[in-house]
């Protein structure tokens, strides 16, 4: 299916009702983080493997995924982009077998994939969506 891209820099939209949690819980922001301890601050690289985090309850809605941390109590909505990297970090999976995907599913450059996904997974990874399952060294 090749699509245009509005804006993959709108790949992870928040819901007015994470607005005003996230005014309120600013500071917290990352501490149950799923990464573990000696990942953590590390940029994310093509060969990192990812995945969906554990504490979510999710749905389809549309085509977007609309999504709640059980943990955090913290509502997400991602559009039909963002949707689409969820399905395909049902399981773990490269940020390189994602960008890959991307660009067959969508008409996006190979260079802008990739830096919008990275921006993508490590706004996820922070908000404890997402883990990283394995890093290159």
């Amino acid at each position: 299916m090749n699509k245009d891209i509005p804006s993959f820099a709108t790949m992870l939209r928040l819901g007015r009702v994470m607005d005003w949690i996230a005014s309120r819980k600013a500071a917290k922001v990352g501490d149950n983080h799923t990464e573990p301890d000696e990942y953590r601050g590390m940029p994310l690289t093509i060969t990192d493997t990812i995945c969906r985090g554990n504490d979510l309850v999710f749905s389809d809605i549309e085509g977007e995924v609309v999504m709640m941390s059980i943990e955090k109590g913290n509502y997400y909505c991602l559009n039909e982009v963002g949707s689409r990297i969820w399905q395909l970090i049902e399981q773990p999976t490269t940020l390189a077998d994602v960008c890959h995907e991307l660009q067959e599913d969508f008409q996006v450059e190979p260079a802008a994939c990739e830096q919008e996904v990275f921006k993508f997974a490590e706004k996820m990874v922070t908000a404890g969506l997402i883990e990283v399952q394995s890093r290159a060294v």
